[in-house]
């Protein structure tokens, strides 16, 4: 059971996510802690380049991610 928090996270702060949707640019995730949407860009997954994102993460997967922006909107 994780903490809820209020609003939305910082830049720079860690956050814990579950893997919501694959697609072939980029994973969308569900913030946990904050109950709110994000998405990854398939640059920030690896540095090279990637084939398959399915060989990274799968739908469902807990991960740790890095806030590097918030949008307000």
């Amino acid at each position: 059971m994780l903490y809820r928090k209020e609003g939305l996270p910082d830049e720079g702060q860690i956050v814990i996510c579950t893997v919501t949707k694959i697609q072939f640019h980029s994973i969308f995730v569900r913030l946990d802690e904050y109950d709110k949407e994000g998405m990854i860009h398939i640059s920030e997954i690896a540095a090279g380049r990637i084939r398959n994102m399915r060989d990274y993460v799968k739908e469902g997967k807990m991960i740790v991610c890095k806030v590097l922006q918030v949008s307000y909107e």
